[in-house]
C-alpha cells in the first residue's frame, strides 16, 4: 500500500452505494471526512474495511466545514506516501486510481495529476486542468468530443475533484488556503505546487465521470470574496496560457485563411485574441452584450456579417452557447470558418454540424 484516499462525503445513502462500489477492492487506506453524520455513512466505511482489509477512517465532524479545511483534516490522519483527493462525486473504475498513483510515483518533479474528467450525462470532457486568460480560470477541454493526444498534458493548475500528489508536497506546502470555504481550494494549492518548480499534469489516457455539483449544490456558495482573495494573492504570478493552448491546435491549413474576428465571449480585449493567435485577422466585429447563456446570433450579428463570403472566426466563452445556431452554420457549412471558446476548443463549422447530425441520428 501506498497511497491514502482523501473523501470529503456529504452523500445521500443511495449515492454513496454507488460511490464505495468504485472503492470495493482497492488495497488502499481511505480517511473520510464529513460534516453530515449518518449511520449509514458509517456502515458503509465499516464494510469498506472489512471488505478490503484496509482501513476505512471515519471523521465526523459536528458543523458545516469547508473543503478545504476537511481536506487539511484528513491529510493528517493519512498514512501513506501519496494522497489521492477525492471528491465524493466521482465515479471510476479502481484502475484509473492505481494508474494516477503509478505515474505519480514514476514522474520525477511532479506536483499534482488529474485524469481526464468527463460528465457522466453525455461522456463529452469536462476538465482537463486549468487555462488562465483576462483575470478568469477555465476548465481546460470543457464540451470536447475529438480524442486527445497520448502524452501527459502540462498545466498551471490541475483540479482537486479528483487527483493525486504525495503527502510530503501536500503537507510541506501547507495544505489548502481554508481561507476558500467551497472554490479555488485545491486548484489554488497546484498553482502553489506549480510556482515552487513542480509540476502539474492532466493524464488523457485515464479518466473519470465527475457529477459535477452534487455535493457543493447542497451548500450556499457565496465566491466573491474567495475571487477577489485568490487574484490578489496569485493574479501577478499566473501566465495567461488561453493562446498557447490554442495555438497548439492551429493546424497549417486553418492558419492559411485571413478571418473576420466576431467576438461572441466575455473577454473585454478581443484585439488581444488577434494578436495572440498565430491566426491572420483582418478585422475585428465587437458585439457589446456580454452573454452568459445561449445566444442566438442572428438577433447580435447583421446580415452582411453572416453572408459574407470571408471565414469568420467565431469567438465564444463557451462553443455550447453558438452551437445550436445551426440554420446559420449550416448556411455555411462550405466555408472556412472556425470556433474557438475560452476553454481552449477549436472547430471548424463543418465538424461542429456534423457532430450535431451524428448525435441527432442515434
Amino acid at each position: 500500500m501506498s497511497a491514502s484516499l482523501l473523501i470529503t462525503n456529504r452523500n445521500t445513502p443511495e449515492w454513496n452505494e454507488h460511490f464505495f462500489e468504485c472503492l470495493s477492492s482497492l488495497p488502499y487506506e481511505a480517511i473520510v471526512v464529513t460534516d453530515a453524520p449518518s449511520a449509514n455513512l458509517r456502515r458503509q466505511c465499516k464494510e469498506r474495511s472489512e471488505i478490503t482489509g484496509y482501513r476505512t477512517k471515519l471523521l465526523e465532524l459536528t458543523q458545516s466545514t469547508s473543503y478545504a479545511k476537511m481536506n487539511n483534516i484528513a491529510s493528517k490522519e493519512a498514512g501513506e506516501e501519496f494522497l489521492i483527493l477525492m471528491n465524493s462525486d466521482i465515479l471510476c473504475k479502481e484502475s484509473t486510481i492505481e494508474s494516477l498513483v503509478g505515474t505519480a510515483k514514476s514522474q520525477a518533479g511532479l506536483g499534482m495529476i488529474q485524469p481526464v474528467l468527463r460528465y457522466p450525462q453525455d461522456g463529452l470532457i469536462q476538465s482537463t486542468g486549468h487555462i488562465f486568460f483576462e483575470y478568469e480560470n477555465y476548465h481546460a477541454g470543457r464540451g470536447r468530443w475529438k480524442p486527445l493526444a497520448h502524452r501527459l498534458i502540462k498545466r498551471q493548475a490541475t483540479t482537486p475533484a479528483f487527483s493525486c500528489l504525495s503527502r510530503e508536497d501536500y503537507l510541506g506546502h501547507g495544505g489548502m488556503d481554508e481561507f476558500f470555504y467551497n472554490a479555488y481550494d485545491g486548484m489554488e494549492l497546484s498553482l502553489r505546487l506549480n510556482a515552487s518548480g513542480l509540476d502539474c499534469f492532466c493524464d488523457p489516457n485515464v479518466e473519470a465521470f465527475h457529477f459535477q455539483g452534487l455535493v457543493r449544490s447542497s451548500q450556499e456558495m457565496y465566491e466573491k470574496p474567495d475571487t477577489g482573495y485568490f487574484w490578489a494573492r496569485h493574479g501577478a504570478r499566473i501566465k495567461w496560457d488561453w493562446s498557447s493552448n490554442v495555438n497548439e491546435e492551429l493546424t497549417d491549413k486553418i492558419r492559411s485563411n485571413s478571418y473576420l474576428l466576431v467576438n461572441l465571449s466575455n473577454t473585454r480585449a478581443p484585439e488581444m485574441i488577434g494578436h495572440d493567435l498565430t491566426l491572420d485577422i483582418s478585422e475585428v466585429v465587437e458585439v457589446p452584450q456580454r452573454f452568459h447563456r445561449k445566444i442566438v446570433i442572428h438577433n447580435c450579428i447583421s446580415r452582411s456579417i453572416c453572408s459574407q463570403s470571408q471565414p469568420i472566426l467565431w469567438i465564444a466563452t463557451f462553443y455550447g452557447q453558438i452551437a445550436d445556431n445551426l440554420l446559420l452554420f449550416s448556411s455555411r457549412v462550405n466555408s472556412n470558418d472556425l470556433i474557438i471558446d475560452l476553454h481552449g476548443n477549436v472547430l471548424t463549422v463543418p465538424e461542429l454540424v456534423e457532430y450535431h447530425q451524428r448525435r441527432g441520428s442515434r
